[in-house]
């Protein structure tokens, strides 16, 4: 529309390219239409393909509330806490009756009595989970007893938390919470069951989630053994399957097939850097511009995650998703001039 109306009047020479690159600088016009942030994929981090022990690093989640009936045939919530292998895919449910630090621990360790302690938990940043992450920090540093504490160094359990409101980083928890999900709907319906019951009915859908196969089925008659992460929670299968089979066709498949169209030279984000914030509960035009004095880069060296500070000089960590660039990168910046 606006080469239509200059043309009405002149004839510009490369009319287009100019438009273009008039309008991709002007700030309002990247409030109402500018997308947000973008990255190539990151590469799969060590604790997704290295061979380690199921639950050696481990996702948790909760997921709920579910209803189950008291002794006075009431309904009472409860929730269920999901956690699962980074590298086998496995998982473990347990039930709990609220949300509190202490069911929280509580369900813990029965996780781990059955299932071994952890080298790395990773959670979103429920305050819940935050607050158990103190609390176990605290309880190694008052362990005084010799054995007991080099136990307890060899075996320190550290806790890991994804930026806020990215939800996508614990996606390998985050898929497998929709499983379950899945299964509970099918299991239960519309019925009405006690505690026992539904702990019966986890504990049946746990062993269905660790029974699904994680490669392809081919229709080879000469290969019938089907990896599962029940394979690496039963002892007799895990020593022929382990080494071999989950390193030639489990890993094999992780590989995302996408064009890398990007430059590795180029950064949508820079600190010092003026963008708008995402807010889900405003109207587009009412998101405000934030400075970004820091910035977080990922394994690959690409900006995953940034700071910025609000015009009330308060400071968030937030996902280069949510923000939208206002200004442009240095190497399209370039380009522009060059074509010109």
């Amino acid at each position: 529309m606006i080469l239509t109306e200059i043309r009405k009047r002149f004839w510009i020479i490369r009319a287009r390219q100019t438009i273009k690159s008039l309008i991709s600088k002007c700030v309002t016009c990247k409030k109402l239409r500018g997308k947000p942030g973008q990255e190539m994929f990151a590469p799969l981090p060590k604790n997704r393909i290295l061979i380690s022990n199921p639950f050696e690093n481990t996702g948790v989640d909760f997921a709920g509330p579910l209803y189950v009936l008291n002794e006075n045939d009431e309904q009472k919530k409860s929730y269920l806490m999901l956690l699962t292998c980074a590298a086998t895919r496995a998982v473990h449910l347990e039930l709990v009756l609220d949300l509190s630090t202490e069911s929280c621990i509580r369900a813990f360790r029965r996780f781990i009595s059955r299932r071994g302690v952890p080298t790395t938990l990773f959670s979103d940043n429920a305050k819940t989970f935050k607050r158990a992450s103190l609390e176990l920090s605290k309880l190694y540093e008052n362990l005084h007893n010799e054995e007991v504490s080099n136990f307890s160094t060899k075996h320190r359990i550290g806790w890991k938390f994804i930026v806020e409101r990215a939800a996508w980083w614990g996606g390998f928890w985050e898929r497998l919470i929709k499983t379950v999900k899945d299964c509970l709907k099918v299991a239960l319906g519309k019925s009405r069951v006690n505690i026992d019951e539904l702990q019966t009915i986890l504990t049946e859908i746990e062993a269905t989630v660790n029974a699904r196969p994680l490669t392809y089925i081919d229709n080879d008659k000469d290969n019938l053994s089907i990896l599962s992460p029940s394979s690496f929670l039963l002892k007799c299968e895990r020593q022929c399957v382990l080494p071999e089979k989950w390193s030639t066709d489990y890993l094999q498949q992780l590989r995302t097939a996408h064009v890398n169209s990007w430059d590795p030279q180029t950064k949508m984000f820079n600190v010092g850097d003026i963008v708008l914030l995402h807010d889900q509960n405003a109207p587009r035009l009412s998101w405000k511009m934030v400075r970004i004095p820091q910035a977080y880069p990922g394994r690959d060296n690409r900006i995953r995650a940034c700071e910025v500070q609000l015009p009330n000089r308060i400071l968030l960590r937030r996902p280069v998703q949510l923000l939208y660039p206002l200004e442009i990168p240095i190497a399209a910046r370039e380009d522009m001039d060059n074509s010109d």
